[in-house]
């Protein structure tokens, strides 16, 4: 019984760490956008900025792009590009 708990416990703390080095090398690509963003926009742009950009690009894509997407998908997509323009502001 209670090496069942210390194997729980160690699975645990290994999933924990292993998902704080996914997040840390996830955000890593995205701090260095976010450096980017800043140089070409000439202010300080934080990594949460940088993600809602990403959001609205992303949407401004979605809405744009596909041109035989059924009305009420674009619908949606251009529903979402406004809600991401408007987070972001």
């Amino acid at each position: 019984m209670n090496n069942e708990m210390t194997i729980r416990r160690s699975t645990a703390i290994d999933l924990a760490e292993a998902v704080k080095q996914v997040k840390e090398t996830v955000k890593t690509p995205v701090k260095a956008l976010a450096n980017y963003y800043s140089r070409v926009l000439e202010e300080e742009i934080s990594v949460k900025q940088t993600a809602r950009l990403l959001t609205a690009q992303v949407a401004f894509l979605c809405a744009v792009l596909p041109a035989d997407m059924p009305f009420a998908m674009r619908a949606a997509c251009v529903a979402w590009l406004v809600v991401s323009i408007k987070t972001w502001r």
